[in-house]
């Protein structure tokens, strides 16, 4: 009866299984930007995680940042307790996520992964409107694997270029009041983290907007 019992479960079973697979699979075939997502969090989460999920230490700049987040969320009151010649944005980031979660060491591990990977579907967004064809994913290969992977370092220059990134997306296709003002809100979050990029950000769409403008009616 066992083993006419486990035959039997083992039928009923796996069906299901070759069905959930298949159907899972099905979804993920058409849709390569998604498999990119999932691969580079997978990469970065093994650069920045020792298995199953211990945070990997690393030594840069970002400690200040997180010190300072530190200090805010014990009820300091930044440049008015302690001193910082950028702007808060980052410090306000880690400071929210403290208070959300607590004082965890794989918090800032987990924000470099989710600027990774918001970073990698950006330069697909922003380079599919210049190449085509598989080679659009090519750039955010190139940049998890030469830049990004050996600068695991959570400052405020990651956070002002992802949102540069995403000024950058907005108005790539096309040049509207609403698409512009949502990229000048974007600019805008670059200039508090890091307030030159952001600055030149502005500067730079205001050239191309006047240039453009200059050859179209």
């Amino acid at each position: 009866m066992n083993r006419l019992g486990r035959s039997r479960e083992g039928r009923v079973v796996n069906p299901l299984v070759r069905q959930v697979v298949s159907s899972f699979a099905a979804r993920f075939a058409g849709r390569p930007l998604l498999w990119l997502l999932l691969l580079s969090a997978l990469f970065l989460y093994l650069n920045l995680f020792i298995l199953p999920n211990t945070p990997v230490y690393r030594m840069g700049d970002g400690l200040t940042f997180l010190q300072n987040a530190v200090k805010m969320y014990d009820g300091q009151v930044i440049y008015r307790d302690f001193f910082q010649f950028t702007p808060p944005g980052t410090e306000l980031v880690y400071s929210t996520l403290f208070k959300l979660f607590g004082v965890r060491a794989w918090i800032p591990n987990a924000t470099l992964l989710l600027l990774g990977v918001i970073m990698a579907w950006l330069s697909c967004v922003i380079s599919r409107h210049l190449i085509s064809g598989v080679s659009v994913m090519l750039p955010a290969l190139l940049f998890l694997t030469f830049a990004y992977r050996f600068w695991l370092d959570g400052t405020h220059h990651w956070f002002s270029i992802t949102a540069v990134m995403a000024a950058l997306a907005v108005v790539i296709k096309e040049r509207n009041p609403s698409r512009l003002a949502m990229a000048g809100a974007f600019c805008g979050l670059a200039l508090c983290f890091t307030q030159l990029r952001g600055a030149v950000a502005v500067l730079s769409l205001a050239v191309f907007l006047v240039w453009e403008s200059g050859r179209k009616p």
